[in-house]
């Protein structure tokens, strides 16, 4: 149980497809009104579009991070949130099970099985998750399908003074217990971007682009959502310390690393990334041409041509 009125069963992973099961994936953009502040938002108020990760080990739900669904069955999270986990054994295959966990409309509640985890590069704070959902007795009549949200991303730097939308989930550690209520708490975070960072921050352990924006952002929302104000990904949740600046890193690092969603089964191709995906119509990216990318030796380099194309100007 999630709370008094949400409810989820765990069923066997999605692995094969259900016949006469249909799926919808809209592409969603989200727009705060506020222009500063903090607050606690409904849990469905998204609809699914941003997911808490819940380490479940030792008789015990860890709410540990945040992370955003940004292609069926992918979601772009903060790859410190996955490095911790590693770090502290959560991730040893007999130490328990990371699951994703998504509030949707009409409290309908979707449980996904993280089954990759894939950095764009080494010591990067981005990480594509991919995963499958074991959600049990929730399949729609057949003419009925089963709505997803999908964040539609921007390829883009924002630029000082803009308006940016931190969303993620507070951390939370409660007692798994037959009709327990987990403790999700979905919150939200709005201020301006006060600095850039093209290429990397390096006194604050960010080693790719990213921005400083002045929002208080607490434990448990890093790896969550950071919108422009015309509702677009731009990045995730990187850090915060409970008071301004927050960081962000930049999404648009992420959207050709190399990844193999498994889910829908028998639908997504095996080797794809990002930016393949949006070129086939199963994710969005703004601004996806204006991503250069060449090879150096055996590593692949990336830039965004114009940091600033695309700005989206601040609502009054």
């Amino acid at each position: 149980m999630v709370s008094n009125r949400f409810h989820v069963e765990i069923g066997p992973p999605e692995d094969s497809p259900i016949p006469s099961t249909q799926y919808a994936f809209r592409q969603k953009m989200v727009r705060i009104d506020a222009v500063a502040g903090f607050r606690d938002l409904q849990l469905p108020q998204l609809d699914g579009l941003v997911v808490a990760l819940d380490w479940v080990a030792n008789d015990r739900h860890h709410i540990w991070g945040s992370a955003v669904m940004v292609a069926p069955g992918v979601a772009l999270t903060a790859g410190h949130v996955i490095d911790e986990m590693r770090c502290r054994g959560f991730l040893a295959e007999a130490s328990g099970q990371l699951w994703a966990i998504s509030v949707h409309a009409a409290d309908r509640v979707e449980l996904w099985r993280a089954d990759s985890f894939t950095q764009d590069e080494e010591g990067s704070d981005l990480s594509l998750l991919t995963l499958v959902r074991t959600t049990a007795a929730s399949r729609p009549p057949a003419d009925c399908p089963l709505k997803f949200s999908l964040a539609r991303m921007a390829a883009r730097m924002p630029c000082i003074g803009e308006t940016i939308s931190l969303i993620g989930f507070k951390a939370a550690g409660v007692s798994f217990e037959r009709g327990a209520i987990m403790g999700l708490a979905l919150v939200g975070s709005v201020g301006q971007v006060t600095d850039q960072y093209p290429q990397r921050r390096d006194s604050h352990g960010l080693p790719n682009p990213a921005i400083a924006v002045d929002a208080c952002t607490v434990g448990g929302m890093s790896g969550g959502a950071a919108f422009d104000a015309a509702g677009h990904l731009i990045g995730v949740i990187s850090s915060g310390l409970d008071e301004s600046p927050s960081f962000v890193s930049l999404s648009w690092p992420a959207i050709y690393v190399p990844i193999a969603p498994k889910w829908p089964p028998a639908t997504m191709p095996s080797e794809t990334s990002l930016a393949a995906l949006a070129k086939d119509g199963w994710c969005g990216i703004e601004y996806l041409d204006n991503v250069r990318t060449w090879l150096e030796g055996q590593v692949q380099m990336m830039s965004i041509s114009d940091p600033n194309v695309g700005k989206a100007p601040n609502r009054s």
